[in-house]
């Protein structure tokens, strides 16, 4: 009996720690493309969505069209100084949210998204 509630606590614990790990990092690349495979993110409430530059980029620049998932609507991300790495995803409606992507500020557009799940 001990045992079979010592597999069902373990199952829970690792259950919650998988749904509340957060996405794989959204690669971009050194055009400000993100990387094939990574163009739609799916998360959840309680999730954080990092992006980080793939091999050979040198900077990184998102921008949210509309509203922001993120919390406290914060819009802007990057490796400018003073712009944030990563959004939490907290108190987020489940829906689509578009953002852009480029090497820097005022760089060539691209619109990958982020679909917050219930």
């Amino acid at each position: 009996m001990k045992r079979r509630l010592g597999v069902m606590a373990a199952a829970l614990l690792l259950g919650g720690l998988a749904y509340s790990q957060s996405p794989n990092p959204v690669l971009i690349e050194s055009t400000g493309v993100v990387h094939a495979g990574h163009e739609m993110v799916h998360t959840k409430n309680g999730q954080t969505v990092r992006w980080r530059m793939d091999k050979g980029a040198t900077s990184w620049y998102v921008i949210f069209k509309g509203s922001s998932p993120c919390t406290g609507g914060v819009k802007e991300f990057g490796t400018d100084s003073g712009l944030a790495k990563t959004c939490s995803i907290k108190n987020a409606k489940p829906g689509t949210y578009t953002y852009s992507t480029s090497d820097h500020r005022g760089g060539t557009i691209h619109d990958p998204v982020i679909i917050v799940d219930p």
